[in-house]
């Protein structure tokens, strides 16, 4: 059978049904390459915008503090961290440490 010419092989069940998985690790290889890739760009990005934040003058607090609201935003958890604040000026108020007063000068100076 071999010696015909035009003689059909058989197809490779292996390779139609991927039964050694290359195709879907090879598949799932190529997508943690790209998101990594698309990772990079996005933490370029973000430092790119704390330099420029940086050359607008900012602090590196202010940038930080920036980073943080961003991250509360878009988690979804600024509720939380509204009680947190709130606690730590109940407890800054409770052991006498100022750490609010120049925010509420700030606030009652604004008409």
């Amino acid at each position: 059978m071999s010696d015909i010419p035009n003689e059909k092989k058989p197809p490779d069940l292996s390779e139609i049904f991927d039964l050694d998985r290359h195709k879907a690790v090879r598949s799932y290889t190529d997508r943690f390459e790209e998101l990594f890739r698309q990772r990079q760009a996005v933490t370029d990005d973000i430092s790119q915008l704390s330099n420029e934040a940086k050359e607008a003058m900012f602090s590196p607090v202010d940038i930080k503090a920036m980073k943080t609201i961003a991250r509360w935003r878009e988690s979804g958890t600024s509720n939380a961290a509204a009680e947190a604040l709130a606690a730590l000026r109940r407890v800054s108020n409770a052991v006498k440490l100022d750490l609010f007063s120049w925010a509420d000068q700030q606030r009652s100076e604004k008409p």
